[in-house]
């Protein structure tokens, strides 16, 4: 079985509404990840990555990490100059 960088982007967008969300990959095994999200204000990048595996492990469950192989995670607060997706 192998994980879309479609279905990873639902959950983020899911678990982060009005979250701007970019996941790609070549292989289905190792994932580029880029969220913004207004949520993270005020939280530092360590707090911000924790709450995005928290959504991959809680939706994925124990079996995550042999879907995601690699997982390349950019996250950055989105202001409100900036375009939501």
């Amino acid at each position: 079985v192998q994980m879309q960088p479609r279905a990873i982007e639902s959950l983020l967008q899911n678990a982060f509404p009005g979250a701007e969300v970019c996941v790609e990959s070549n292989d289905c095994v190792h994932f580029q990840v880029s969220i913004g999200y207004h949520g993270f204000a005020h939280t530092n990048l360590v707090g911000q990555h924790r709450m995005v595996y928290k959504v991959l492990s809680d939706a994925l469950g124990g079996d995550w990490p042999d879907l995601i192989h690699a997982l390349a995670l950019r996250t950055y607060v989105l202001n409100n100059d900036q375009k939501e997706a």
